[in-house]
């Protein structure tokens, strides 16, 4: 495992955290606005619109991800003091209105998992819905809970061998179990991880991101970055990653953050601009 810094055309800000990625997309969300991002190409779309001021952007809990069936990338907006729900298309560029999506808390940004966000709604009891947005249809669906140990526990959603997972921690216990979705809404509680030994008691594994051929998973225990091994139950820190706040699994790819609307639009100017001045621009 190695570090590795990216260029980002941005100055980053206190607000800024990274809502998710997709096919090689990174959104990540600023107090100016929000940005589709590739580290690849080093393409930044700025995206305008949403929700204006007064409402701030950590007001609002955002997911993003990648609809196949009309090969479209989304920002779906969900704001927390009024329950409003806006999407944003980067095939059209255009914001949509949703009205069907109930009242909802959520705390924080959803995680995107095979063509639909993914939320806890924390309920006036604390304990949380599991709900979920289709990218496709652009509507609502609440996912049930598997049947956990009844004693206080704190929930997380996590990804495993791309199939969504629930981690269900125990702070009494120092351990978490993960339980993965294994179709027709039924779960299976795949395995526990022990806390580390000089764990603080306030960090737990809160996100799961993906497993290797051999059995490792990559996770995160509070702000740190480690490795579980299934092979042999060992748990192991990455250096120099233990400051992390907001992580997401990514891939390279070419897939351009500019909508092929805004390009008809750029491709336009600059034939307009050529016909004027007798000049080439490049964009």
């Amino acid at each position: 495992m190695s570090k590795t810094s990216i260029h980002y055309p941005l100055i980053v800000d206190d607000f800024a955290r990274l809502v998710g990625s997709a096919n090689g997309l990174l959104c990540i969300v600023q107090l100016q606005g929000i940005s589709i991002y590739n580290p690849t190409t080093r393409i930044c779309n700025r995206v305008y619109g949403g929700f204006v001021a007064p409402v701030r952007h950590y007001q609002v809990a955002y997911g993003f991800g990648y609809e196949s069936h009309t090969d479209d990338y989304k920002v779906v907006a969900v704001c927390k003091t009024n329950n409003k729900v806006k999407v944003y298309s980067l095939k059209t560029g255009i914001w949509k209105k949703v009205t069907d999506f109930p009242d909802a808390n959520l705390l924080q940004d959803g995680l995107f998992l095979d063509g639909s966000i993914y939320w806890l709604d924390y309920l006036p009891n604390n304990f949380p819905n599991i709900v979920s947005f289709d990218l496709l249809k652009e509507a609502y669906s609440q996912v049930t809970h598997p049947r956990y140990d009844e004693v206080e526990k704190r929930l997380d959603l996590g990804v495993l061998e791309d199939r969504l997972c629930i981690l269900s921690s125990y702070a009494e216990k120092a351990l978490t179990d993960i339980w993965v979705m294994d179709g027709n809404d039924s779960w299976i509680n795949s395995l526990f991880i022990m806390y580390p030994q000089d764990h603080d008691g306030w960090a737990r594994f809160c996100q799961t991101y993906c497993i290797s051929n051999y059995g490792k998973i990559l996770l995160r225990f509070g702000y740190r970055v480690c490795i579980y091994d299934l092979n042999n139950s060992s748990l192991t820190f990455i250096n120099d990653i233990d400051d992390c706040q907001w992580v997401c699994s990514f891939d390279e790819s070419l897939v351009s953050p500019i909508g092929p609307r805004l390009r008809y639009r750029l491709r336009s100017w600059k034939v307009k601009s050529r016909m004027g001045h007798g000049n080439s621009i490049a964009i």
